[in-house]
């Protein structure tokens, strides 16, 4: 099931706060079910896509660390 890009002004306003890019996702997970039964659904997660789901996947420790504070801020945000 795709992903349907809604409510653009309050993720481009998240993005803006989280210092991140909005950008497509080519590929499959399970965000647009998640979207389907409970609204709307983002796709926010750590490292390089190019190397994801390949041998010798890696995340660099330092881009870790950076999404972990931008996800604790994210929660935050969203509480709001």
């Amino acid at each position: 099931m795709p992903l349907i890009f809604k409510n653009k002004e309050k993720i481009s306003d998240l993005a803006k706060k989280l210092d991140v890019k909005i950008d497509n996702f080519s590929g499959g997970c399970e965000a647009g079910y998640y979207q389907a039964y409970s609204g709307d659904t983002i796709i926010f997660g750590v490292g390089d896509i190019a190397l994801a789901h390949k041998p010798n996947e890696y995340v660099v420790l330092q881009e870790y660390k950076q999404y972990s504070k931008k996800l604790l801020k994210l929660i935050m945000l969203l509480q709001k």
